[in-house]
Formats: C-alpha cells, sequence, structure tokens
C-alpha cells in the first residue's frame, strides 16, 4: 500500500513537470521594444559626431551653374561652402548656407572616413547637368562613392552615397550616419535669431513634425516613411528628399549653431561583390517663402 502511494506521487510529480515544459508559456512584453515602434523616442546617446571630425587640411574644388557655387574638400568629400550666386548678404557677397568653418554638408559620422582623400573621378556636364563624382577605395576592398547632379537654373542637385564591395568578403557598415549641419550658416543672424529660428521640418508618414531648437530637449531617433526633411533658419531652408522607402533620422541641438540631423546610411551586410546605394532624389536649397 505504502509503496504504491508513493509511485503515485512520484508519477504525479512527473505529470506536473511535463506539463509546465509542454505547456503555454507566459509571454512578456520588452518594454524596450514597445518604445521603439513609436514614430520617435529619444536617444541615450547620440552618434553623431562633433565638427571636429572634420579634416579643413585638404584640398579644395569648386562647382559651378547659373545659381550654385559649390567647394567641397577632398578629405572626405564633403561640402565646405554651399553659395546661392543670387542672394547677396551685407557686405554684398554670395550667401553661403554651409560655411565649413561653422558648418558642413553631407560628412559623416566617422572621423575616419572624414579624413580619407576621396578621388574626383570626374567632373563634367552631360545633357545641361553638371555632375561630379567622388571616391574612395579602402585596403579591404570596399569602394565608397559619392555622386552629386546640378540641373541648370535650379537650386536642387540629386546625390548618391554607394558603397561596393570589391573583396571576396561580407563587409559591415555600422551606425555610420550622412549630416548636415549644425544649422545653415547665414551670418546676419544673431544668436537670439539662429535659436528661435532654427527649426527642422519632417514629413514623417501622413504627418509634418516641426521640431524646434527651443524645444528639443534631447536628441530624438525618427524612423519609417521619411519623405523629406529640412533644416531652416530665418531667410533660407536646405531640404532632402532620400529614395528610399524607409529611413532614420538623428536629430540634436546644438548650443548656438541649431539643429543637426543625421541619416542613416548603415549597412548590415554588403556581400562579395555586392554593392548598397543610398540616393536623395532631390536637395533644394533656397530661400524661404
Amino acid at each position: 500500500m505504502e509503496k504504491r502511494l508513493v509511485l503515485a506521487l512520484v508519477l504525479s510529480a512527473m505529470v506536473l513537470m511535463v506539463f509546465s515544459f509542454l505547456g503555454p508559456k507566459k509571454i512578456t512584453q520588452n518594454p524596450a521594444v514597445k518604445q521603439d515602434a513609436q514614430e520617435s523616442v529619444k536617444v541615450e546617446e547620440a552618434v553623431l559626431a562633433p565638427l571636429s571630425y572634420l579634416d579643413h587640411s585638404g584640398k579644395e574644388f569648386t562647382i559651378e551653374t547659373e545659381v550654385f557655387k559649390i567647394v567641397y574638400s577632398e578629405k572626405g568629400g564633403w561640402i565646405k561652402n554651399l553659395f546661392l550666386k543670387e542672394y547677396k548678404d551685407k557686405n554684398g557677397n554670395a550667401v553661403d548656407l554651409i560655411n565649413g568653418e561653422g558648418t558642413g554638408g553631407l560628412w559623416f559620422n566617422n572621423k575616419d572616413l572624414n579624413q580619407e582623400d576621396f578621388k574626383i573621378l570626374h567632373s563634367n556636364t552631360m545633357r545641361g547637368n553638371k555632375e561630379v563624382e567622388l571616391s574612395f577605395l579602402y585596403p579591404n576592398g570596399l569602394e565608397i562613392k559619392k555622386n552629386f547632379i546640378f540641373t541648370p537654373n535650379e537650386y536642387d542637385f540629386k546625390f548618391s552615397l554607394e558603397f561596393i564591395n570589391h573583396s571576396n568578403e561580407e563587409i559591415k557598415l555600422d551606425s555610420l550616419y550622412l549630416q548636415w549641419g549644425p544649422g545653415i550658416n547665414v551670418g546676419e543672424e544673431t544668436k537670439r535669431e539662429r535659436k528661435m529660428y532654427s527649426l527642422l521640418n519632417i514629413s514623417h508618414g501622413k504627418e509634418l513634425k516641426r521640431v524646434k531648437w527651443a524645444k528639443l530637449k534631447e536628441p530624438l531617433r525618427l524612423k519609417d516613411e521619411i519623405k523629406w526633411f529640412g533644416l531652416n533658419n530665418k531667410y533660407f531652408l536646405v531640404a532632402l528628399v532620400p529614395s528610399e522607402k524607409e529611413s532614420e533620422l538623428l536629430v540634436r541641438k546644438t548650443e548656438n549653431k541649431g539643429i543637426e540631423v543625421g541619416w542613416n546610411v548603415s549597412v548590415p551586410a554588403i556581400a562579395p561583390n555586392g554593392k548598397k546605394k543610398f540616393e536623395i532624389g532631390r536637395a533644394s536649397c533656397r530661400e524661404r517663402v
């Protein structure tokens, strides 16, 4: 009798153990995943780079259209000056929306990339459009190309960034952003005006978000459908239209220069002899209306 009782207790315990193993388990939701699914979330640590990452020691070259005069740095292949020839400042000089000493256009958040010498593959005119292509080849077989196309008499241009893997090994590019800013340079503004009018407009899904310098307390990350994003100050606007259906932006404020924005161009993996291309279908640099 006692043996049968002990055997029954042992069998009952085994059944309970098997049921607990095979039965339905309680699923707990990860709050971090839920937060990341929101339209915009706070960024604990911004990965955008300081201006000290820009190297000013490289050679410069200039391209001009009827309305633009653009100065590039071969170190990193970024835009140092973007002059609007038809608009004059108080000294009678063409307005410069970048002024590489205090801001920059389409530069990497990676310090090493900004110090590499990009070669000019070609700079010519085709079908009335002016095109500039810059390239840098790493020893590991990764080639980075930046391409700019300017339309005559238009304050717009197209831009593409292409990563090409010439090796037989997979290459990863993590946490890589192209930055614009901080802010838009116009020397006639006071510090108070820069803070008051510095604004980032983002067409995000079906909404138009307006991020004001004064209300931007912490860095933000915006994901998914970014139709266009644009920095503006009191007088001018620089708007970029990504060709990708889904994009990610990082946004932060600087103390005196305005808002800075970074466009995510990371690539989880580039297959051997493969490539990945990011495009700005339209970049508009013009007076605010």
